[in-house]
């Protein structure tokens, strides 16, 4: 199977990398667009692993570690306002690259970017929310 970000990790195709350690890599996410301040990253696992939910858990704990140190970079290098975080996982939520990566994102006030919730959605009632949090909760115990 062919994985650019495995070719990354491995040296194969190029990228502007932050940071590396054993685990995992961060490097400039290329391919969006960029803002005045700069700062869109991208947080891999350096072992390929398709999905967010088959991490082991050493390395879901290393890539965590890998977005920590990523956005205190941005907090004080590009003076970043806030950060978003986000990983899409599925072609239910349009995952492009089939290897899991989180996006760390600078913000800042007014950037009008990643708006979740355009219009206020109707909120469930905390009955609702306590149904869906069982549901969730069963294949965690």
């Amino acid at each position: 199977m062919e994985c650019v970000f495995c070719d990354i990790v491995a040296g194969r195709a190029r990228a502007s990398i932050v940071c590396e350690d054993a685990t995992t890599m961060a490097f400039v996410d290329r391919r969006q667009p960029s803002w005045p301040h700069g700062g869109h990253i991208l947080v891999v696992p350096k072992p390929h692993v398709e999905f967010l939910y088959d991490l082991p858990d050493e390395l879901s704990a290393a890539v965590m570690r890998t977005v920590v140190r990523v956005s205190g970079s941005l907090r004080t290098t590009v003076a970043a306002e806030g950060i978003s975080v986000w990983s899409s996982n599925g072609p239910g939520a349009d995952q492009e690259v089939p290897h899991v990566h989180l996006h760390v994102m600078a913000r800042y006030a007014e950037d009008g970017v990643l708006r979740i919730y355009r219009d206020r959605p109707h909120y469930p009632s905390p009955d609702e929310l306590d149904a869906l949090a069982g549901l969730l909760s069963r294949p965690i115990r």
